[in-house]
């Protein structure tokens, strides 16, 4: 710093002594400002942060994508894992600070990422992956009615969630097996012919592929079919007649005719089978070919019941 001495500051004029000391404490100013923006240009580059992603939980078998977020420092930065992240089974981090892991394990993952910027300065972002199982759902067969001694199929059971394949297994409370019925893993159906009449439980544990599991509980009711199905014969005109028969226990089995002594009838259109066990209406329209004749119409459902009706062409 520039010194004034006393000989020197004697001899000056009042004006002369105050231009020389705005020089130096303008000199002193310069000074000063270059040490402090030095100071804040190295602060800044010692304030690099990184903060992890928001979302801190993931899903077993569900792509993952978390943003970290980095402030502070001098662009670039660089993104890369730490040593034991590079184990980890398709886990990466692009440049621009994005995570992306399908998990495939339940349980918490330490992640851990290193940030470098444009100057070397490091920082290190690290936080706990939270690796839950997904919600599996079960949808109960549409059939929970059967009948003694009747070739029983509870039709598909549908799983939703987790991952394929699903693996089966009956759990306590299960008590088809005391009735004739089993659980067939290969159709997920439910079928037998039942022995007895009751109320039976099926509890089934359903596991995915990444070993995530759910037990769903439902019951069967199998009675026994003591009620004839109902047949009706309406007349449309012209030798023409609807034939609608139906059975709500233990279904439809089949609907011959009977035109003994005549020339019979002709099938409009396309009914369609009978499927076994059918429970629905099922209707079809026939037409004499000759007038005078009669035909009995027999509905005959899957315990052997009948119930008949007759039309006549007149």
């Amino acid at each position: 710093m520039m010194k004034i001495r006393e000989r020197d500051l004697a001899k000056l004029s009042g004006r002369r002594l105050l231009g020389a000391l705005v020089r130096v404490s303008t000199f002193t100013l310069m000074v000063l400002l270059c040490v402090l923006y030095s100071h804040s240009t190295y602060a800044q580059t010692q304030k690099l942060t990184a903060t992890a992603p928001v979302n801190k939980t993931a899903i077993v078998g569900v792509l993952y994508r978390g943003q970290i977020s980095v402030t502070g420092g001098t662009t670039p930065y660089k993104y890369s894992p730490e040593y034991g992240m590079t184990k980890v089974p398709g886990f990466t981090v692009n440049q621009d600070g994005l995570i992306s892991w399908t998990p495939d394990r339940v349980g918490a993952l330490p992640v851990g990422i290193r940030v470098i910027d444009g100057r070397g300065s490091v920082v290190m972002c690290s936080y706990n992956l939270i690796v839950s199982c997904p919600t599996i759902t079960l949808s109960p067969p549409q059939k929970l009615l059967g009948y003694v001694g009747v070739s029983y199929n509870s039709g598909e059971i549908i799983v939703q969630g987790g991952t394929e394949p699903y693996m089966y297994t009956t759990w306590q409370g299960t008590t088809i097996g005391t009735c004739g019925l089993r659980f067939d893993p290969s159709n997920r159906a439910i079928n037998g012919t039942p022995t007895k009449a009751g109320s039976f439980g099926v509890s089934l544990k359903v596991t995915d592929k990444n070993n995530c599991s759910k037990i769903f509980s439902f019951g069967i009711r199998i009675s026994v079919d003591n009620i004839p199905p109902t047949a009706n014969c309406t007349d449309l005109g012209g030798g023409r007649f609807r034939i609608t028969v139906q059975d709500k226990e233990s279904g439809l089995d089949a609907v011959p005719a009977d035109c003994h002594g005549g020339l019979g009838v002709d099938y409009e259109g396309n009914p369609g089978e009978i499927q076994d066990g059918m429970t629905e209406p099922y209707s079809f329209v026939v037409k004499f070919r000759r007038r005078g004749d009669t035909c009995t119409f027999t509905a005959i459902d899957m315990k052997g019941n009948q119930g008949a009706c007759s039309a006549t062409y007149r």
